[in-house]
């Protein structure tokens, strides 16, 4: 809890490049302009602006090329990852046995993972609500980004990140026998 406290900003800020990876290829016509950490309402975020680079046709409309979206998610969703799975990981027993050692470094990738599929793909599911909220709001249902968004929202970062805690234990414990 204090290493996220007094680390907590670039732990975040190391993950943006990936987050802009995620961001850029699952947004093709658009592009980012700023990633970065904010304030919104006094709590902490993490913000993205999109640029349409391409003509975008949406519910029979279309966008010209220029126009820019805001996005945010809390900056606490990316810390709740580390702060769910690594008690678990080093609370189970056996931490500096050959189980332990694994399971300790299968779930950094792991955590990667997690961060993957939370925040950038949150922040693509935002943006394309709020462009179907204003110009297809019969498609928001059909969205599968915005679906996904509404799922971590609704507790599915919690699960993410315990899925990852119990499988870096369960591949130390295989590893461990094979």
């Amino acid at each position: 809890m204090t290493g996220v406290l007094w680390g907590g900003d670039s732990y975040v800020r190391s993950m943006f490049p990936g987050y802009a990876a995620v961001i850029e290829r699952l947004l093709p016509e658009w592009r980012i302009t700023n990633l970065n950490l904010d304030r919104l309402n006094q709590e902490p975020v993490i913000r993205v602006t999109v640029r349409l680079v391409e003509a975008l046709a949406v519910g029979g409309q279309r966008l010209p090329p220029g126009g820019e979206i805001t996005a945010s998610t809390l900056k606490g969703h990316a810390l709740q990852h580390p702060l769910v799975l690594y008690p678990i990981v080093l609370a189970w027993p056996g931490l500096w046995r050959r189980a332990g050692l694994i399971r300790l470094g299968i779930s950094v990738p792991l955590l990667l993972a997690v961060e993957g599929l939370d925040v950038p793909l949150v922040l693509v599911g935002s943006v394309e609500d709020l462009v179907l909220a204003n110009l297809a709001p019969d498609q928001l249902n059909h969205s599968l980004s915005v679906r996904w968004m509404h799922t971590m929202n609704g507790g599915g970062r919690l699960a993410l990140a315990l899925a990852a805690a119990w499988a870096s234990i369960a591949f130390g414990r295989w590893a461990d026998v094979a």
